[in-house]
This record gives C-alpha cells, sequence and structure tokens, in this order.
C-alpha cells in the first residue's frame, strides 16, 4: 500500500469514528516538533527560550534572502514577524551577533565569519621556506586587521561604529596612514614552531550548526549577512555598497576592482545593472562627487569613438592600454562576434 493510500485510509477512519460520537482527540497527530512562528510563542517559553527562537528564525531568514539574491540585516526581522512581542528587536539583534562572534571564536573564523586557519598554515609555511628568511620574518602583518576593500588609497569602505570599534588603518596626526599591528609568528603556531592545529567543524564547531557559511558584512549603523552558499562574496560586497548608500565609495571601488583583478575600464552602463541601479547621470554625479572630494586620484574618465563611457585606474591601467580596452569593448567587439 502507498504512502497515500495509508493517508486516506487514516483520515477515513477517524471520519467514521468522529460520527459515530467517539472521542478522536487522542488519535489526532501531535504538532510537537514542529518549529514555532514569532506570533505562535508558547506562554511556557522562558525569555532565554524566546531569545533561542528568534535567533534561529533569523538566521533562517537570512539564508531564505540569499537566495533571493538579499542581504538580512536586523531591520528586517521585526518586518518580517520573526520577532516576538516579548522581545525588543534590538535584544534579537545583538543576541545574533553574540551568537555569531562566538561561532566565530569557537571554531577561529576571520571578522567575516570565514575560515583562515588554511591559510594561517599555508602563510607559516611560505614564510619558512624563504630563502631570505630572517628573524624579522617571525612578526607577519595581520591580514584581517583592515579591511579589504578600500574607497580610496587609505579609506576604509562600510567601517562600523557599531560596537564601538576602533578603526585600524585610519590616519594618524599627521596625516599619515597607520600600519595594521604586527601578530607574532608564535601567536598563531603550535608547539616547535608547527601550525596550530585546525579545529575540526565536527568537534569544537558543532553546536554552530545554523551559523554555518553566514558571513557578515559590517556597515556605517549596523551589520548585513547572507549566505555563501547562495551568494556570492562578489556580489555581497556590491549589494552591502549599494545597500550602505555611497554612490561614491560603490562607484570608486568597482572602478579599482575592474581595473585590478580583470583588468579592464569600466563602463559606465555596467553601474545600471542590479544591485546599484544607477543610470548615467547617478554614476557621472558620484565621479564629479569624488574628485571633488579629492578621493579619484587614480580614477579617469574616458570615452570611445561611439560616445561610451568608461571608467579606470592609472593604478593598474595604462592611459593607452585602458583606451585600448575600451574600443575594443564599445565598438570593435561587435565585428569580431
Amino acid at each position: 500500500m502507498s504512502e497515500e493510500d495509508e493517508i486516506r485510509d487514516a483520515v477515513v477512519a477517524l471520519l467514521k469514528a468522529q460520527e459515530s460520537g467517539q472521542d478522536i482527540s487522542e488519535l489526532l497527530p501531535s504538532a510537537e516538533g514542529f518549529p514555532l512562528t514569532a506570533d505562535e510563542e508558547t506562554p511556557e517559553q522562558t525569555p532565554e527560550q524566546a531569545l533561542s527562537d528568534a535567533v534561529e528564525r533569523a538566521l533562517a531568514f537570512v539564508r531564505s534572502q540569499s537566495r533571493a539574491s538579499k542581504l538580512a540585516s536586523p531591520g528586517d526581522w521585526a518586518d518580517a514577524g520573526l520577532v516576538p512581542d516579548s522581545l525588543d528587536p534590538e535584544d534579537v539583534e545583538m543576541a545574533v551577533y553574540d551568537r555569531l562572534m562566538a561561532y566565530k571564536e569557537t571554531c577561529d573564523l576571520d571578522e567575516s565569519l570565514g575560515d583562515r586557519c588554511k591559510a594561517r598554515a599555508k602563510a607559516t609555511a611560505n614564510a619558512s621556506d624563504r630563502p631570505d628568511a630572517s628573524p624579522e620574518s617571525a612578526v607577519r602583518r595581520n591580514p584581517h586587521a583592515a579591511s579589504a576593500f578600500s574607497s580610496s588609497p587609505g579609506r576604509p569602505v562600510g567601517l562600523s561604529g557599531f560596537k564601538h570599534r576602533k578603526a585600524v588603518g585610519s590616519k594618524d596626526a599627521a596625516g599619515e596612514t597607520a600600519d595594521a599591528a604586527p601578530i607574532p609568528l608564535e601567536a598563531v603556531e603550535g608547539q616547535n614552531g608547527e601550525p596550530a592545529p585546525m579545529q575540526s567543524p565536527d568537534s569544537a564547531c558543532n553546536d554552530f550548526d545554523d551559523c554555518r557559511g553566514i558571513r557578515l558584512l559590517m556597515g556605517a549603523h549596523s551589520y548585513y549577512l547572507y549566505d555563501e552558499a547562495a551568494m556570492t562574496d562578489a556580489y555581497a560586497r556590491w549589494a552591502f555598497l549599494a545597500a550602505e548608500d555611497d554612490p561614491v565609495a560603490a562607484f570608486l571601488e568597482c572602478v579599482r576592482d575592474e581595473s585590478r583583478i580583470y583588468p579592464r575600464p569600466l563602463a559606465r552602463t555596467n553601474l545600471a545593472n542590479p544591485p546599484f541601479c544607477m543610470g548615467a547621470e547617478a554614476v557621472e554625479a558620484a565621479w564629479r562627487a569624488a574628485c571633488d572630494q579629492d578621493r579619484a586620484n587614480d580614477v579617469r574618465r574616458i570615452e570611445a569613438t561611439n560616445g561610451a563611457v568608461y571608467f579606470y585606474s592609472t593604478d593598474y591601467l595604462s592611459p593607452a592600454r585602458a583606451r585600448s580596452l575600451a574600443q575594443y569593448d564599445a565598438v570593435e567587439r561587435a565585428f569580431n562576434v
């Protein structure tokens, strides 16, 4: 007998029992085991249980938003009905943050909740294999002390005042960019110079299954979360810049990344796509504002022969190379298809 037939027979039996006047309350299936929504919170729940359930719902919401190509922030949870009336939204915001920080500390992750263990072991091996290794090489710069993304030389993008963190890599009184504090090599090594053993996800991290794959981006006033299994880091970064509503930072970072990574100039029309959705006028306004703020000393604006506008960074592309690539993309590519 198939499962559908069994279900149908069970329903028919219950209906017949009910028609005969039999009490069927004990025969009905229990709802035990189904997760509660915020509106279904039971009075028997303690405040701690209610908060734990809210955190679980919030992290599940993050994953669903990532599948829809959207970042999630604490301000979304109350609007989505994930915060019960007995809790303050800020309590849930801090509880999610604290759980993620506990996950980071337990599993030895970087600030974005990524895995740095393998990077540490590799960096240690590379340092010991260098022929010019010296005592000075026992001190290594911390790659996580400052933002890897910069809207202008020395200025981190999205650096947050959340948790009252002090900016590392900010300019000192003399106007020079301060270096990140060095980390002694022995701090990331085990005994006898061996790399520190990596924690197994199934041992130290087995209590954080709800946090696995969640990434955190710190904003100017809050934080944003996404699931790396459903959203790439690059798209999340673009979505973060758009959410922070700093068109100048978004413009400059995209131009520099395009010149550095590919390398090629950035077409103005590219910023019309999600998540930026910046029209030509908005891009030109961001370009002028960047120049007025003295944040675009390395960025140039060029046009192809058909009038298509491109931007590039002289830190990564020469003017001749940038013009050649822009001309090919705007005009010559169509003849080679």
